[in-house]
């Protein structure tokens, strides 16, 4: 009953999705190095600790 079922690609779902991945990543850790760097420089302990959470 094994029926022959077989996947059309033979890339994994790793390299088909890391592009995604990657601008996920980037577009995060922009967020966070802005939220720092806006925080130091108004003295906002509100969008530190945002950042340290991302």
């Amino acid at each position: 009953m094994s029926g022959g079922h077989e996947h059309a690609s033979a890339i994994s779902a790793a390299g088909r999705h890391r592009r995604p991945l990657f601008i996920a990543l980037s577009l995060t850790a922009t967020y966070m190095v802005v939220a720092v760097a806006v925080g130091l420089a108004v003295g906002s302990l509100a969008l530190l600790s945002d950042a340290v959470v991302v």
